[in-house]
């Protein structure tokens, strides 16, 4: 089958009637000569994102939102936010983000000791 194309640079000027595609052999561009081949190469600028890391944005995201919770803790709902940061952290922990998650648990820990023992008495 022939493709026709009115254009100047036609992709398949090279095909004939006679031509069976699937028998051809692979022609690279180099070895094309004076062929001009229409193809979309974009796909070969990109860098895939791989899966590794994109999940080690996520493991470490929950690293910081329970150290962010421990620390809020100090100051405004100390229990609330405390518990929350420890449960986070151990989240966090149990995902892969180990020094975020054990750096959140020990922080909602002494947040929470600390309003517990420690704020009543001043």
């Amino acid at each position: 089958m022939k493709r026709h194309y009115d254009g100047e640079n036609n992709p398949f000027d090279f095909l004939d009637e006679e031509d069976n595609t699937e028998t051809q052999e692979h022609v690279t561009i180099d070895e094309a000569g004076g062929r001009s081949f229409l193809e979309e190469t974009s796909a070969e600028f990109t860098h895939p994102i791989e899966a590794d890391e994109r999940q080690n944005n996520v493991q470490h995201i929950y690293g910081w939102i329970a150290l962010a919770l421990s620390i809020v803790s100090f100051f405004f709902i100390p229990f609330l936010f405390s518990i929350a940061g420890i449960i986070v952290g151990f989240v966090a922990r149990n995902r892969g983000s180990v020094f975020l998650g054990i750096s959140a648990i020990v922080v909602g820990a002494l947040s929470f000791l600390f309003n517990l023992f420690l704020l009543p008495m001043m």
